[in-house]
């Protein structure tokens, strides 16, 4: 999927939908999408530490998104702010990994509001 998700087929879920307002189905189609773009866990040697990245669990992410949901009723981000966000993610490298440097990319913005995080 993720060499799809490349070509912007993405999750399926409407990409204008907001993620306030998914059901159960498109949480999981969301959440699938997610943990196949940032694949199977894997270790990073950082010299001083090391950093796991990827492995993410589909059932983590779907009660994550429900208690986004409650949390942040107000949240305007939608399905494609939150695709973009991940790809964005997991396309930093290694070293930005590392650095912390790009790890939270520009394009994560709107879930980054006051609406959406409480900050």
């Amino acid at each position: 999927m993720v060499a799809l998700a490349a070509c912007g087929s993405g999750s399926g879920v409407d990409g204008d939908k907001q993620i306030t307002g998914l059901n159960d189905e498109e949480i999981h189609d969301l959440c699938d999408y997610i943990v196949d773009v940032h694949g199977p866990s894997r270790t990073i040697d950082c010299g001083t530490t090391m950093l796991t990245v990827g492995g993410l669990d589909p059932d983590a992410c779907f009660a994550e998104t429900i208690a986004f949901q409650s949390r942040y009723p107000a949240c305007g981000a939608t399905v494609a702010d939150k695709e973009a966000c991940e790809q964005a993610i997991a396309n930093a490298s290694d070293s930005q990994l590392c650095s912390g440097d790009g790890v939270v990319p520009a394009v994560c913005d709107p879930l980054l509001t006051v609406e959406c995080s409480g900050r």
